[in-house]
């Protein structure tokens, strides 16, 4: 549990959000007017960590501000177990895990880079660089957070599965 903590805490002083229960392990970001938030609010809390893991929607917006956004994904066999390559031209990506372990594959002209990325880890993709996301298991949909600067998808995006999400 203590490095999960710790990990928790610098990825909660990289994300200028609080932690909200350290028993548990969830981060908590207040939000106040000026944001686009899943349920309509324009001012609370969301847990990121629960809502994430209750996230059924291969794709979903639950917090968009005007120069950010954060979104839960849950990537299942359904979806071939994986993100496919992409690529964000002009936004920077950063994915956290939340369950399940992901292979993130980034390409950078002819190099090829594998990083592995637990629970609470996040890594984050500059724009303009090719990358995809797997699932390094099948039996279980892998959780994730990404965290889009500037903003990615509409703030009321909800896409189940990802060939929805890829017309």
């Amino acid at each position: 549990m203590q490095a999960n903590w710790q990990g928790k805490a610098f990825a909660a002083a990289m994300l200028d959000v609080r932690v909200h229960d350290e028993d548990t392990c969830d981060i908590a970001t207040p939000f106040v007017g000026g944001l686009a938030v899943e349920d309509g609010s324009t001012s609370g809390t969301v847990q990121l960590i629960t809502a994430a893991k209750n996230n059924t929607a291969y794709r979903k917006a639950l917090v968009t501000a005007r120069n950010m956004q954060i979104v839960a994904m849950n990537i299942t066999p359904a979806d071939g177990d994986q993100i496919p390559p992409e690529t964000h031209h002009a936004t920077t990506q950063t994915l956290m895990v939340v369950d399940g372990t992901a292979k993130v594959v980034i390409q950078k002209g002819d190099e090829i880079v594998v990083h592995t990325v637990q629970p609470l880890e996040s890594i984050t993709i500059a724009p303009g660089t090719r990358h995809s996301i797997v699932s390094t298991n099948a039996e279980r949909p892998l959780k994730l957070l990404s965290f889009y600067a500037p903003v990615e998808h509409r703030y009321d995006t909800i896409e189940e599965r990802r060939r929805v999400a890829e017309q």
